[in-house]
C-alpha cells in the first residue's frame, strides 16, 4: 500500500469536517429555529380618575422585571413588552397601584384613583434613631402632607427640597433617576 502524504491527510480531514458542518447546518435548518415572541410596544395615557387630568411622572413597570417607563408631561408613555401575558403595574405617589395584563392590547389608558390612606408622622434623626418629636432636646423641622402635594413631583424626596433646614436633596440625572438626601451631613 502506498503511504499517504501529509497534504492528502490534511485534505481528507478538512473534507470530513466540512461534511460534518454541512450536515449539522442542514439539520438545524430542517428543524427550524425556536420562535421568540416579538417585542410589542404598548402606549397610552395615565390620568387622574377624578378630573381626567394627565399625570406627569407616573411609573409603569413590567411586573417581575426591572423594565419600566415614566409618563411625560402630557401623561403619555411607551413601553416594550415581549409577551401578551406581561402585566403592567401603574403607580404614582398618593394613588392606588393598578395592574393590567397586556393581552392583545397595544393601547392601554389608565385612570389612577387617589389613595386616601394617611401616612403617620415621621421624625428622622441621626443614625436612624426613632424618637417622638416631643422627647427630642432640639427643634424638629416639620413638613405637612399638603406641602408635598402643592407642586407635583415624580419623587417624594424632590418635594422635600428647600422645606427643612439642613436637608440637602440632589438628583443624579434626569427624571426617574436616583435622588440622594443628606441630613446635616458632611460634604467632602
Amino acid at each position: 500500500m502506498k503511504p499517504i502524504s501529509t497534504f492528502q491527510l490534511i485534505l481528507r480531514h478538512t473534507l470530513t469536517i466540512a461534511i460534518l458542518v454541512g450536515l449539522c447546518a442542514m439539520h438545524a435548518l430542517a428543524k427550524g429555529s425556536p420562535q421568540r415572541n416579538p417585542a410589542k410596544t404598548i402606549t397610552g395615557t395615565v390620568t387622574l380618575a377624578t378630573n381626567n387630568q394627565p399625570i406627569a411622572g407616573a411609573n409603569i413597570l413590567i411586573k417581575g422585571t426591572q423594565t419600566g417607563s415614566v409618563t411625560d408631561q402630557k401623561g403619555n408613555y411607551s413601553i416594550s413588552v415581549n409577551s401578551n401575558t406581561a402585566v403592567l403595574v401603574f403607580s404614582f405617589i398618593g394613588h392606588k397601584t393598578q395592574e393590567i395584563t397586556v393581552g392583545n392590547q397595544s393601547v392601554i389608558n389608565v385612570e389612577l384613583v387617589e389613595n386616601n390612606e394617611v401616612l403617620g408622622e415621621v421624625v428622622v434623626t441621626a443614625l436612624g434613631i426613632k424618637r417622638e418629636a416631643r422627647s427630642l432636646g432640639y427643634s424638629v423641622g416639620e413638613v405637612q402632607g399638603k406641602d408635598l402635594s402643592r407642586v407635583a413631583q415624580e419623587n417624594v424626596l424632590n418635594s422635600l427640597a428647600g422645606r427643612v433646614a439642613g436637608v440637602q436633596i440632589s438628583s443624579t440625572g434626569p427624571s426617574g433617576s436616583s435622588v440622594s438626601m443628606i441630613i446635616r451631613g458632611l460634604n467632602r
